[in-house]
């Protein structure tokens, strides 16, 4: 249990740093779609805006879920960190296949995103391979 707890405080604090990279990136996309949609490559459209502040707007509602989760025990960090594995690993995806030119911030989105997940995932290992020496 000792190395769930630690494994959770972790997870805790990973959290709280894609939360606020989550809450900056989604300000940006609905105050100023048009220069983060530059910096990412995009053309500039209409749609492309919309689509831009929407996603923005769900940036902002997975970082405050991120960290009321922290608040909660640490069966459901370690939940969470599951689910934000697979999030993670979906937005290289999508960053890596998204249509236009390369811009900083894409490079930037592919990056923080794989450390995202190879932290999450990381800890996840850890946690596992600590509750089978635990057995």
């Amino acid at each position: 249990m000792e190395s769930q707890a630690r494994a959770a405080r972790v997870i805790r604090l990973v959290l709280t740093v894609d939360a606020v990279f989550s809450l900056v990136l989604g300000v940006l996309l609905i105050v100023v779609p048009g220069i983060v949609g530059a910096w990412l490559g995009l053309p500039s459209a209409a749609g492309v805006a919309w689509g831009q502040q929407v996603t923005g707007a769900a940036l902002i509602g997975l970082a405050g879920l991120m960290v009321l989760v922290r608040r909660l025990r640490d069966e459901h960090a370690i939940g969470a960190a599951i689910v934000m594995l697979v999030v993670s690993i979906l937005f290289v995806i999508l960053d890596l296949t998204m249509p236009g030119e390369w811009g900083f911030l894409r490079v930037l989105l592919v990056g923080a995103n794989l450390v995202f997940a190879a932290a999450f995932a990381s800890l996840l290992w850890m946690l596992r391979r600590g509750a089978r020496t635990h057995d």
